[in-house]
């Protein structure tokens, strides 16, 4: 039985040989989580005197845990900058791995709150390009503030030969800050 292992940390130690799922297949992986208190890595240990004598559980998984299958050639970041005068959402994608799989393009749409598309781009990459911008205008843009927080939601895929290899979703609001005006529009 091989544990795996990430960050020096031995995690999960695997019984038996999993086969890879097909692509959209879900699959249920049930794990076993240990959280007794380890004295050797607690970083609160004297911290709290009368705690540290009593049977505590410490760590463990405390949030719902993905476990996502991905192609060597991934979306590592995206990052999403809004301009309010030219009504265009500045796209920042950052894309790790090697481009073996064929020329890649990134897509882009822009959905609103009830999920109708508002804006869509595409653009390839270059062979050695880790980064790339895209900039969809939305039309008549709603603002995001305090009083009406508007949300849209940018779908970003990593296409190779015309299918998605990645994709991403992020939601982001229409909204600049000024340290000048802060608290001037109820935020």
């Amino acid at each position: 039985v091989d544990p795996v292992v990430i960050k020096d940390m031995a995690v999960l130690t695997a019984k038996r040989t999993f086969r890879t799922p097909e692509a959209g297949e879900a699959i249920k992986i049930v794990a076993r989580v240990d959280g007794r208190r380890e004295i050797k890595v607690d970083p609160l240990l004297g911290c709290l005197d009368t705690l540290d004598f009593l049977y505590i559980t410490w760590g463990g998984i405390y949030r719902k845990v993905t476990l996502e299958a991905r192609d060597s050639t991934q979306i590592e970041d995206v990052f999403i900058v809004p301009h309010l005068e030219t009504e265009t959402a500045e796209i920042r994608i950052g894309v790790k791995g090697s481009q073996k799989v064929g020329p890649l393009v990134v897509a882009a749409e822009i959905l609103d709150s009830e999920g109708i598309s508002v804006a869509s781009v595409r653009q390839g990459l270059t062979d050695k390009e880790t980064e790339t911008v895209l900039m969809p205008r939305i039309a008549r843009a709603r603002h995001w503030s305090p009083k009406s927080p508007y949300l849209y939601t940018a779908r970003v895929q990593l296409l190779s030969d015309g299918k998605a290899i990645d994709a991403r979703s992020i939601r982001f609001g229409m909204r600049e800050s000024d340290p000048d005006q802060a608290g001037r529009d109820g935020a």
